[in-house]
């Protein structure tokens, strides 16, 4: 009898466990966000637009420091940013994992490149002068929310055997290579946003071709692989340029007195992947041994792509100084516009027209190149086909933005006003960033 006793009290035990560990389960999804159960679940950050203007898509910088000075388990692998309502309180409003706030992109990066992640990057609108709260959390809140949407892509498709492409991290660019020689889908290295594309064509020489979009929203697709396959599936395949004698939308040049001209000599040139989220994608180009005035160099190409954005990022690392290296755009055509550092600090040169556009996509291209004046020796000279600038000999590092907008494209800029204001407005931004503040709240 004692025994029976026994055992029935040994089975109680076990499904009082049993039921306390569910019961500690649902209390974690259901509870408010914050601390459950003593563990950190979120922090709450501030943004804030300095600006009296508005801010669409705009990328937002967070140093993981200030994340993690008030948030120490933060997983920068499993993580999820919600934007708040303006009525949320942070000492008194629940946040419930039944009904989550919205999730916006947020991507985790390596900012200077040493190895460890270091930089959140958040994608989100803002009126001017106007301020918003995040909560991000970590692990990723909540299970029940669909996966990320991924907004910017960066991608090399390589030809195998078969005749099938697949995504590629890491390449040996062939020297020489024709575009069309099949090697690569699109002829190199594709990058799209939300808003517009671009392909990298490494033929004799790497340089930027702009890809028309005719819809918004492509790369948030499941099956982007799938459609790249068949490139008349996929708005992004109609280049705009398709072939360049110059500088197409963007490429490095070797600086000649006034003028410059493409790099008529190189070694290797090696592509990698290094970003590929719903907020950035980035890849580095390496070309080994540029001849760049009576020397020779080695010079590293980083190209980021932006969410939402029609720009990219170029950050350029030569070896050593004594260089002579430029970067050029082509000429469209039509009327070009050169503004000194003096308004916003930065240095302007725009383009806008249709000669350059490939027989039979139609509209006009706007291209422009921004940089800080402080890295240049100044434009080069206006020739009849070549726009751009020298960049400092004495300078081992430099980071400048090209602009691309068809005319064609939805918001697509239809004349060079139009492409002018936005360059400015983004000048204004670059020197005015999203301030970014922990929020001391009763759940951290």
């Amino acid at each position: 009898m004692n025994a029976k006793w026994k055992e029935l009290g040994l089975r109680c035990t076990w499904w009082g466990a049993a039921l306390l560990w569910v019961g500690c389960k649902a209390d974690t999804w259901q509870t408010v966000l914050g601390r459950t159960k003593d563990v950190q679940t979120y922090t709450l950050i501030e943004v804030v637009n300095p600006l009296k203007i508005d801010r669409p898509q705009e990328i937002v910088e967070i140093p993981l420091t200030t994340i993690q000075s008030r948030y120490r388990s933060f997983n920068p692998e499993d993580f999820s940013v919600h934007l708040l309502g303006r009525e949320f309180l942070p000492e008194g409003d629940p946040i419930m994992a039944s009904n989550p706030p919205p999730e916006i992109p947020g991507q985790v990066i390596d900012q200077n490149r040493d190895g460890s992640p270091d930089t959140l990057l958040a994608l989100m609108d803002f009126g001017a002068n106007e301020s918003h709260t995040l909560a991000v959390a970590s692990p990723r809140f909540s299970l029940l929310l669909p996966p990320p949407l991924n907004h910017a892509r960066a991608e090399l498709w390589l030809k195998a055997a078969g005749g099938e492409y697949s995504a590629s991290d890491v390449a040996l660019l062939p020297f020489g290579s024709k575009i069309d020689s099949g090697i690569y889908q699109f002829g190199g290295p594709v990058m799209e946003t939300d808003a517009i594309g671009w392909r990298i064509p490494v033929g004799a020489y790497p340089w930027v071709d702009v890809m028309g979009k005719r819809a918004e929203g492509m790369v948030l697709t499941d099956n982007v692989a799938k459609e790249y396959q068949d490139p008349a599936m996929f708005s992004a395949a109609q280049s705009l340029i398709g072939k360049s004698n110059g500088f197409g939308a963007g490429t490095l040049a070797q600086a000649i007195d006034e003028s410059c001209a493409r790099i008529a000599s190189h070694g290797p040139v090696q592509y990698r992947r290094l970003e590929n989220g719903p907020v950035m994608s980035e890849i580095e180009i390496r070309i080994e041994d540029c001849q760049l005035g009576e020397q020779r160099f080695d010079v590293s190409w980083y190209i980021a792509a932006f969410a939402g954005n029609s720009f990219l990022r170029h950050e350029i690392q030569v070896e050593r100084t004594g260089h002579s290296l430029a970067f050029a755009i082509d000429d469209q055509g039509g009327e070009m516009r050169e503004k000194p550092s003096r308004e916003f600090g930065w240095m302007r040169t725009i383009t806008y027209g249709s000669t350059n556009v490939r027989t039979g996509v139609g509209g006009a291209l706007g291209m422009g190149l921004m940089i800080r004046g402080n890295l240049t020796n100044g434009f080069v000279e206006f020739t009849r086909d070549t726009l751009g600038v020298r960049l400092y000999p004495m300078q081992r590092s430099f980071s400048l933005f090209t602009f691309s907008s068809w005319s064609m494209a939805p918001g697509g800029a239809t004349d060079i006003e139009a492409l002018a204001r936005m360059m400015d407005a983004f000048a204004e931004r670059q020197n005015s960033k999203v301030q970014a503040r922990n929020i001391d709240h009763a759940g951290a």
